[in-house]
């Protein structure tokens, strides 16, 4: 059985791909297996369409609201350098900062480090700089309240396009999750009937025709490979020496007497990667036949000389 989503998608593709080009007589699915797959593969095909569209448009959305947010906080910034400037020029009187909700004795610029920061602050100077302009203050520019308050809007909308397609991505990848149990039974079906489809053939035309449904045959075959690690110049063993087979990523670890027993289903060959603190690291590759299932490789590991 597939483990990962995209091995899965991928037998429920190549599945459906099969189906529908098989002439029903010679389907091996039943009309209800068939009626499921098409379902099934259908709500997966738009689920990662709507995938690959949103993660695209994330990326594209993201950068136009980050500039925005510079922007928006650029202009925001300056508006309040530009009132304490009027200030210090007697201008504006600095009760008005209060208008914004400043405290009347700091010219310190807010902090505008979020987006909460910046819909906070685009809405003071909006309610502020018209309850200042309705008492009598004189107007400000560079930037004018309108300029702050277009600034702030267009970063609003491009951060509400931004949320919108979040959310479009995780309904999506929901959509998935709440399929994966579904997914997993349809396969298993599929497989079943497709075996007993070619209950009368030979084992090897049964792998051939299943493989074109993507059933995917796992070895019986178990090698074993006995491994000694050893220090090349004195030929002592190295305990405990970090052995990873890079077929399958894991990491397997020699006992006391630097000795290890691997058993692995990978039929031609395996990569063995080898580590130990104070050795130069080893890469060994032992090719598997049909006469053998033990190996025994002894692992001459070279030490690292410290020049003095």
């Amino acid at each position: 059985m597939p483990r990962s989503d995209e091995d899965k998608a991928m037998a429920i593709n190549t599945a459906k791909r099969v189906k529908d080009y098989i002439p029903p007589a010679n389907m091996p699915l039943t009309l209800s297996t068939q009626a499921w797959l098409d379902s099934v593969a259908l709500t997966l095909r738009n689920a990662d369409m709507t995938i690959r569209i949103a993660t695209v448009n994330q990326k594209s959305n993201k950068l136009l609201t980050d500039k925005a947010f510079a922007k928006a906080k650029m202009f925001i910034s300056h508006y309040f350098q530009a009132f304490n400037n009027g200030v210090d020029r007697g201008l504006f009187h600095k009760s008005n900062r209060a208008l914004f909700g400043l405290a009347a004795n700091s010219d310190a610029v807010p902090v505008l480090t979020s987006k909460e920061n910046i819909r906070y602050w685009g809405g003071q100077i909006a309610s502020g700089d018209a309850e200042r302009i309705a008492q009598g203050g004189a107007a400000m520019s560079n930037p004018s309240a309108a300029e702050v308050k277009e600034a702030v809007d267009d970063f609003i909308l491009k951060n509400s396009a931004l949320n919108a397609n979040i959310g479009v991505l995780n309904e999506a990848k929901r959509v998935l999750k709440k399929l994966r149990p579904e997914i997993k039974r349809l396969i298993k079906q599929i497989w079943n009937e497709v075996e007993v489809y070619c209950t009368n053939q030979t084992a090897s035309a049964r792998r051939s025709y299943g493989r074109r449904w993507g059933i995917v045959y796992v070895s019986d075959v178990i090698n074993t490979i006995k491994i000694s690690v050893v220090n090349k110049t004195n030929g002592e063993r190295i305990p405990k020496a970090l052995i990873t087979v890079l077929q399958s990523k894991k990491k397997y670890t020699a006992d006391t007497n630097g000795n290890l027993a691997i058993k692995t289903t990978v039929k031609k060959k395996i990569t063995l990667d080898i580590t130990m603190k104070d050795f130069e690291p080893a890469e060994v590759i032992i090719k598997f036949n049909k006469k053998l299932a033990t190996y025994v490789e002894r692992i001459e590991l070279n030490p690292i000389v410290t020049l003095v």
